[in-house]
């Protein structure tokens, strides 16, 4: 089994771009929610809070949907355009880069931790464009499995560090929740703890482990990518967490890479 450093970051491309894709059609979808009789209007948002004029016009409603539309289009530009040329591959991912950060500057709350991995992922391939050499490649690789390594580990610890995630309270206390909650499976949490108590112990010791993927021998590689994978489409199901299952999953491919040519 091998894979190039090029192949694995147009692998790191597609499925980071599947995802920007997603979530800026989730907004345009429903405009409603940044207009201006929304709570997350910019009328609110910007309350005490200071940019410059330009900026601040920009940000503001209806003229945020044209960047989220700006960053829709790059995203499956970098999709279906397998072998741009470079400085218009350097371009699009740019545009990714410059509407993710206006977005988070528009909206510091409510986001999730699969929008600053995809910000995350789109830097790194925006500055691996501007020097599209294998070395470049191999170390942005490197760093990307580096950084997924440390974003599962900290999960892990963190959940460990907590007596209501070694109990299964906070799992069951999310399942109940109306933005990340699923009315059966909270149902079902309530009548089971012991269960839901192992099921959440269970998450925090594969968080922990999975780092280990980096030392994993190219025969076993396959399968430890696909319990992962599945963790985040069962996070997708349950919780809505659309994005999560592309964020995470792009950076695989890095790990992969990482993996066999250690």
């Amino acid at each position: 089994m091998t894979l190039t450093a090029a192949e694995a970051l147009r692998a790191v491309e597609v499925l980071a771009a599947t995802g920007v894709l997603i979530t800026s059609a989730e907004f345009l979808a429903r405009p409603a929610l940044l207009d201006n009789r929304s709570l997350a209007s910019w009328n609110v948002l910007r309350l005490n809070r200071r940019h410059g004029a330009r900026l601040d016009h920009l940000l503001a409603y209806p003229r945020i949907l044209v960047v989220i539309g700006a960053r829709a289009a790059a995203a499956a530009a970098l999709i279906c355009w397998s072998a741009p040329a470079p400085p218009a591959h350097a371009v699009l991912l740019g545009i990714v880069v410059l509407a993710s950060v206006l977005l988070q500057l528009r909206g510091p709350y409510g986001g999730e931790g699969a929008d600053q991995i995809l910000l995350l992922v789109f830097t790194v391939l925006t500055v691996t464009a501007l020097h599209p050499h294998t070395s470049t490649m191999r170390l942005s690789l490197y760093f990307l499995a580096a950084q997924s390594a440390l974003a599962y580990l900290t999960a892990g610890l963190y959940k460990a560090a907590s007596p209501v995630w070694r109990d299964g309270t906070a799992l069951a206390g999310i399942l109940g929740t109306r933005c990340f909650g699923n009315p059966h499976l909270a149902a079902l949490a309530a009548r089971h703890p012991g269960p839901t108590a192992w099921a959440a112990r269970g998450i925090i010791i594969f968080e922990i482990l999975f780092p280990l993927v980096l030392l994993t021998p190219p025969s076993a590689l396959f399968l430890v990518l696909s319990a992962g994978a599945l963790f985040h489409l069962a996070c997708a199901t349950t919780m809505g967490l659309n994005v999560f299952l592309w964020a995470f999953t792009a950076t695989y491919p890095a790990l992969a890479h990482t993996a066999l040519t250690r």
